[in-house]
């Protein structure tokens, strides 16, 4: 399995998915290439629309923390 990065989010706008994408490709460079970020969304705060497509379209895996446990999401988390 690749290098997994998680970044839990709190209130999930177009903020935060600045902020991450700016981390993000920041450090990615001196990261192995296959290297994946995992983003945690607190769905307890409304989702701001198109925010996970957004991070779709860089690659980078979203998953609401209510759906965390399940087994699809394991399964990206398990080494």
């Amino acid at each position: 399995m690749p290098e997994r990065l998680c970044l839990a989010i709190n209130t999930p706008n177009k903020t935060a998915f600045t902020n991450a994408m700016f981390a993000w490709e920041d450090t990615r460079p001196v990261r192995h290439a296959n290297t994946k970020l995992i983003v945690f969304l607190n769905d307890s705060n409304k989702i701001t629309k198109g925010i996970e497509e957004g991070f779709s379209n860089y690659e980078i895996t979203t998953i609401k923390w209510s759906e965390r446990k399940q087994a699809k999401n394991l399964e990206i988390l398990t080494a």
